[in-house]
């Protein structure tokens, strides 16, 4: 939303209100009255930006899911399988860099993404290799197929640590397309993982 005393200062200048020498003093005014409204607006916030608030509350939701998983594993081993786990860990340290990157937006040095992308690679390597050590240990415990769809996932989370590192976050676009598509993945794990327990009862 535009600030009202930049709206107001467009008419004045529009209608010819403000004319001659008198608009550079006019403008420049107006625009510190901006910039003081701007900062008392922040202030009653506590200094808070919108997008800092959301990332505190995202974060805030990411560790109470894990701290409830937890919970039920240790109270039942095994309630929740790792397979499950592990998405909230990951969306706990995605959540903690989408609010480092809200409180710090101009700090080039940090790419959310590419840490965020390099944690799922971990992560789909690390099952990949469990799967593959559990067949050693029994061959035939987990099925080609889904040794197949783990090998997939992790050579997908290598292209996505590619993708992020050239990603521009400059562009919200390009950001925001980023986050549809791991949303868009995201989801399709969820319902495999969810079929693959349906199966097995």
């Amino acid at each position: 939303m535009k600030n009202p005393i930049l709206l107001v200062a467009a008419g004045l200048l529009g209608g010819g209100l403000i004319a001659g020498r008198g608009i550079p003093r006019a403008i420049d005014a107006m625009t510190s009255a901006a910039q003081a409204a701007d900062k008392a607006a922040d202030a009653s916030s506590g200094g808070e930006n919108l997008d800092t608030r959301y990332a505190q509350a995202f974060l805030k939701l990411a560790q109470a899911d894990l701290r409830k998983a937890q919970d039920a594993n240790q109270r039942v081993p095994g309630t929740i399988p790792e397979s499950l786990l592990q998405p909230l860990v990951a969306a706990v340290a995605v959540a903690e860099e989408r609010l480092s990157r809200a409180q710090h937006p101009d700090d080039a040095k940090e790419n959310p993404y590419a840490q965020t992308a390099e944690t799922m690679l971990a992560m789909a390597r690390d099952n990949w290799k469990k799967a593959l050590a559990v067949n050693q240990r029994a061959a035939g415990t987990v099925r080609a197929a889904e040794i197949d769809r783990l090998q997939a996932l992790t050579e997908l989370a290598q292209v996505r640590v590619e993708q992020a590192h050239a990603l521009d976050l400059k562009s919200p676009l390009a950001c925001a397309a980023f986050d549809l598509e791991q949303l868009r993945l995201d989801v399709q794990q969820l319902y495999v993982r969810v079929s693959q327990l349906r199966d097995r009862n």
